[in-house]
């Protein structure tokens, strides 16, 4: 299985989120669900247009993880609500 990586923004969302929230545990589960999906190989997700990341879109809750993946690890670049502006997290990537 892979690593995964956040990115220091991302973490911040996560954790804002995970505060947020009414239930916190199944939150953290459904996120560390689709995190080991991901870096199993299980799922892989659509790319996003002109970048080189993939977009995980959960229902509940309405979130998304913007990744990218390589041999060794998944980089978590962005955890955006699905209510924000698209494509705000961009300028993070190299």
């Amino acid at each position: 299985m892979k690593a995964v990586n956040w990115e220091a923004p991302a973490r911040v969302e996560y954790e804002t989120a995970l505060a947020a929230s009414p239930y916190p545990n199944e939150f953290r589960q459904t996120i560390t669900d689709a995190l080991e999906a991901i870096a199993s190989g299980r799922m892989t997700y659509t790319k996003v247009p002109r970048t080189p990341t993939r977009e995980c879109c959960l229902i509940t809750p309405p979130y998304s993880i913007i990744y990218t993946e390589t041999d060794f690890e998944i980089r978590v670049w962005a955890f955006p609500h699905h209510k924000r502006r698209r494509g705000y997290w961009k300028n993070r990537l190299p």
